[in-house]
């Protein structure tokens, strides 16, 4: 979320209407379907963003269980997340956060979210729970598969061969991060 466009939808006449329709849209499906809406992180643009555009994520925000990107966090750091407008959500309950620990992890019907947000190291899932059908794990970070969808001199650790052996233990990943 953002107070102005990106230079391609510079032309909008109404941005704020603009990113409304857009979750109007998740809130729809998330009802429809029955299912949280779950956010690998970078929920705003900046992390000091205005009381404008943190009033409107109050408003038209769905629920959701979301981790923070780099951008939510000053300095890209998790350690000043205290001074960020994505903890004034989770604070005001629009979003639940799961982190990586065994007790900062979301269990929702059947289902276990652990949440890795920039910078922080991954760890497998912890008291695995037979009725659990599916262990998730929220990562924001940069991941490529060939020299195609990469960067040039993109770190191995970014890989997708290095996330999967990292990730074991996971039956779903969602990604944060690839702009």
């Amino acid at each position: 979320l953002s107070l102005t466009p990106p230079l391609a939808r510079c032309g909008e006449p109404d941005w704020f209407a603009v990113m409304k329709r857009s979750l109007d849209e998740l809130c729809a499906l998330s009802v429809s379907y029955d299912v949280p809406v779950l956010c690998a992180g970078d929920v705003f643009d900046h992390w000091d963003s205005s009381p404008e555009i943190i009033n409107f994520a109050l408003q038209n925000l769905p629920s959701m269980i979301a981790i923070p990107g780099q951008h939510d966090l000053p300095l890209h750091r998790y350690d000043q997340m205290h001074r960020s407008a994505f903890l004034t959500l989770v604070e005001a309950g629009r979003i639940r956060m799961a982190g990586p620990k065994p007790a900062e992890a979301v269990e929702m019907d059947g289902a276990y979210v652990n949440g890795f947000a920039w910078g922080q190291e991954i760890v497998p899932p912890q008291g695995v729970n037979k009725n659990w059908r599916l262990r998730i794990a929220l990562v924001h970070g940069f991941v490529w598969s060939s020299k195609g969808n990469s960067y040039p001199g993109a770190a191995m650790q970014a890989s997708a061969s290095y996330w999967v052996k990292k990730l074991r233990g996971y039956d779903v990943v969602i990604f944060g991060d690839n702009h």
